[in-house]
């Protein structure tokens, strides 16, 4: 508990002292001119673009979950997914709300193994979505912004996302690394791991499916990156600054990427120092990239909370409950 604590610290710490580095650098002054007039109307339409980017997420989510022989209402899918990107914007790397996802379907459920499977599938279904449109908007930044660094990070995680593509895929290559997995970890953790893993290889059946959700993935993701240039377009109302979408299917991708690194929380500093770097390439001021990642990150958190709601009014609802079994009749 102490070493987990004192790495929550560091990340902290980390977020705190790049968000602190870049208003310092940036200037508090220049960021406020940035927010005196704002599109109302354009970040109308931002939250607009996530939310239904959010509830085709609880869709795609619904369908694994059926496929998987857990049948669930929409409103309870709903309630799950929401819980967890309300905590996926406080916790490491926008994953850590996954694990109430995965608490709340094995409660319900008593499917441990199909819980995590289907999690651990939603998510790579986004993140594959997320590198394929990094992958080919990055091929077309190269023009932008005559550089093929770019393409270095994108191109390492989308072999690394391959790779896990043809280990839950073909048995016989996860096979190879069975021994030695089997040594290092525990029986029932292997074994546990093992249920997962024929959860995910059960889907590669189910081709049609898997395209059709890749298909919605690809559409969320591209809601998501519109989010950013509709946010965009509301702080830019005098027009200071020529704004493309182009520019935000080319870096946001890549900026995500990156913000996955575990090293902050929510990926918080790590978004907007990435913002200030891509979007400088194309002449877009520091104040004003900076600006654009962080309302972002805030329209993310308005659209979810929801799911923050309607987890304290359960948690509410427990208490409630409890007290009322623990008194005397």
């Amino acid at each position: 508990m102490k070493n987990k604590f004192f790495e929550f610290s560091i990340k902290v710490i980390i977020s705190i002292s790049l968000i602190f580095y870049l208003l310092n650098k940036i200037g508090f002054e220049r960021l406020r001119e940035v927010f005196v007039e704002v599109n109302v109307w354009w970040l109308i339409g931002a939250l607009i673009f996530v939310t239904i980017s959010n509830l085709l997420g609880v869709f795609q989510w619904r369908l694994l979950l059926k496929s998987s022989g857990i049948e669930i209402s929409y409103f309870r899918a709903f309630t799950y997914y929401y819980n967890g990107l309300f905590f996926n914007n406080f916790l490491i790397s926008y994953m850590g709300g996954d694990i109430f996802r995965i608490y709340d379907i094995s409660k319900h459920s008593g499917k441990n193994s199909t819980a995590i499977s289907t999690v651990f599938l939603d998510r790579f279904m986004g993140l594959l979505a997320m590198s394929i449109l990094a992958m080919i908007f990055g091929i077309v930044s190269v023009k932008i912004i005559n550089s093929t660094y770019i393409l270095i990070p994108v191109s390492g995680f989308f072999i690394f996302l391959l790779f896990v593509v043809l280990f839950f895929y073909f048995k016989e290559f996860a096979k190879m690394f069975q021994a030695a997995t089997e040594k290092l970890l525990p029986k029932i953790v292997f074994q546990k791991l093992r249920e997962v893993y024929n959860g995910i290889n059960y889907f590669k059946n189910h081709r049609k499916l898997i395209f059709f959700l890749l298909f919605i993935s690809l559409l969320i993701q591209s809601l998501r990156i519109s989010t950013h240039y509709a946010g965009a377009l509301a702080l830019n109302a005098n027009g200071q600054a020529n704004i493309s979408i182009w520019y935000f299917f080319i870096f946001v991708p890549i900026i995500f990427i990156i913000s996955l690194l575990p090293i902050t929380i929510g990926g918080i500093g790590v978004r907007e120092s990435m913002g200030v770097l891509f979007f400088g390439y194309v002449g877009i001021s520091g104040n004003l990239a900076f600006s654009i990642e962080f309302l972002a990150y805030v329209i993310g958190i308005f659209a979810s909370l929801p799911g923050g709601m309607a987890f304290l009014l359960r948690r509410h609802g427990e208490v409630r409950k409890k007290a009322a079994e623990a008194e005397p009749v």
